[in-house]
């Protein structure tokens, strides 16, 4: 795993992903996450992408399949406010909050975790998401999931009747 972080390193330069300031330790866990979910250095520097950078490019598919459901919007904003108060933020914490949230609001648990990976990575699949938000951080996830909010259309109200 050493030799492979040392290896990639150079790659994500040349891919444009800025590595500096980032911790040794950091990046080894990051390849620890990836590495059984690649054969070759180049797709693992693809897929480290997500975890650099403060922002996501989101693959339009993937929006538009888990994004797009205005019904989701509530139970994923209050998703949102929920893990700025998580501690500590990690995987165990950011799962159970999950769940509950969606519980809370009669989603299913799916749906927010599909709906909290595109908006954290862009993507549609990823290693475990709860491993990749700890990753990516409290800070970032929060950003890159403010954004994807806006994404998603404000249901309308059913008329009361």
């Amino acid at each position: 795993d050493e030799e492979i972080a040392r290896l990639i390193e150079p790659l994500l330069g040349e891919a444009g992903v800025t590595v500096d300031g980032h911790d040794p330790e950091w990046l080894l866990k990051v390849v620890r996450l990836l590495k059984p979910r690649v054969r070759t250095l180049a797709q693992l520097v693809e897929d480290a992408r997500p975890f650099f950078g403060e922002s996501v490019a989101h693959d339009a598919d993937a929006a538009r399949k888990h994004l797009s459901d205005g019904a989701i919007r509530p139970a994923f904003a209050a998703l949102v406010q929920a893990y700025e108060a998580a501690a500590p933020f990690n995987a165990v914490t950011l799962e159970a909050v999950l769940r509950a949230t969606a519980q809370q609001y009669g989603t299913k648990a799916a749906a927010l975790i599909h709906a909290t990976r595109v908006a954290s990575t862009g993507r549609a699949a990823s290693p475990g998401l709860f491993e990749v938000l700890e990753l990516i951080g409290r800070e970032r996830t929060i950003k890159r999931m403010r954004t994807a909010e806006q994404l998603i259309p404000v249901q309308p109200l059913s008329p009361s009747g």
